[in-house]
């Protein structure tokens, strides 16, 4: 749990925030991200950059969140990644 805690800030403040911060989604997806946001997310990580990955996390491909919550995170992490 630790190892993907850094490995999701390090990707976050390596750009990853900026790249999916800019994609365009629909407000339905965008309600169903914030709803995962406060009882997913804040599970996973709740340190200082919580607030900037909760937010890339608004504006993430819906695929790309439905791979994380409904297989695994970190092998959401290794599909994404090469993407990227």
């Amino acid at each position: 749990e630790r190892a993907f805690v850094i490995f999701m800030t390090v990707l976050v403040t390596n750009g990853l925030y900026k790249i999916i911060y800019f994609r365009f989604i629909h407000k339905e997806m965008l309600d169903f991200v914030a709803y995962v946001n406060d009882n997913f997310w804040y599970k996973v990580y709740k340190g200082r950059n919580a607030e900037i990955i909760k937010e890339a996390l608004r504006k993430c491909d819906f695929c790309i969140l439905y791979i994380a919550i409904m297989c695994n995170v970190t092998l959401a992490m290794y599909i994404i990644t090469p993407i990227l």
